[in-house]
């Protein structure tokens, strides 16, 4: 990936077995957050980051991680 371009990321959760609301959320690793099962984010500065997706609803959340340079 490089600096200044876009990246999609997109989950899958299974929302047939879980409890209703749902919320998302996505954590970038450079202090930015998106919400949604899909989420657009550039980065500004080379380096490595950790995206974790989150998704929670009243029984509890359920988390996902990933890296990307």
């Amino acid at each position: 990936m490089e600096v200044g371009e876009s990246a999609t990321f997109a989950a899958r959760v299974n929302e047939a077995k879980a409890l209703r609301p749902l919320t998302y959320r996505w954590a970038f690793g450079d202090g930015r957050t998106a919400s949604g099962r899909t989420a657009s984010h550039v980065y500004n500065q080379p380096g490595t980051y950790d995206v974790v997706f989150t998704a929670r609803n009243g029984a509890g959340q359920a988390r996902d991680s990933l890296s990307v340079e």
